[in-house]
């Protein structure tokens, strides 16, 4: 796959770091101005991953770069259940969400529940990109300064949790579990509210 001309150097970090993307998806800003793609790489592990490639360049409603790359990482079975383009289509809403509102969330912050998602879990939990190569937390790339967030879909409640107690509560109760995050249609890693069960 030929590699973006508006984000090379990205691009080819990401290849480096997961190999060749199966699918590059361009959006375009309705005024033509703003470029941003969204990368499959299927990876040989157990997981996916989908990644903004571009988007740390793009200006948020308050005209600053937003200066971050949001990473899902998605479980091979849930990927041939939705499908790829859903799980694009979701990570763009995410995108399109932090530039109206120059949202700049970092490990640790959360998004509020959404009707988007196309699987149970409406919140989002950001993350830094743990084991993802070091090189991509945080760069220099196409004349951008950025970083790679992790963006974990959760439960509301466990967003709240994150919110109230900070993003080492919830790691616990992950570590803790025999649950992963890159399956989107986990069971929670708190126990169910009562009368839900």
């Amino acid at each position: 796959m030929q590699a973006p001309v508006e984000h090379p150097e990205l691009h080819a970090r990401f290849i480096e770091a997961w190999g060749e993307p199966l699918t590059e998806r361009r959006v375009t800003s309705p005024d033509s101005s703003q470029t941003f793609f969204a990368l499959w790489f299927p990876g040989r592990s157990a997981v996916s991953r989908f990644v903004t490639c571009g988007l740390a360049r793009c200006r948020a409603e308050d005209r600053s770069p937003l200066g971050l790359e949001l990473l899902m990482v998605v479980g091979h079975p849930e990927v041939e259940d939705l499908g790829p383009a859903r799980i694009e289509d979701y990570l763009f809403d995410l995108a399109a969400h932090l530039l109206r509102y120059s949202a700049r969330p970092t490990a640790g912050s959360v998004m509020p529940d959404s009707t988007l998602a196309p699987w149970e879990m409406p919140a989002i939990i950001f993350d830094d990109a743990r084991g993802e190569p070091e090189d991509l937390e945080r760069y220099h790339a196409d004349g951008t300064d950025a970083r790679l967030l992790w963006a974990i879909p959760a439960f509301a409640d466990e967003a709240q949790l994150v919110r109230d107690d900070g993003i080492d509560a919830f790691d616990r109760l992950v570590s803790a579990s025999d649950l992963s995050l890159a399956d989107v249609r986990r069971h929670r890693v708190l126990p169910e509210p009562e009368g839900n069960a």
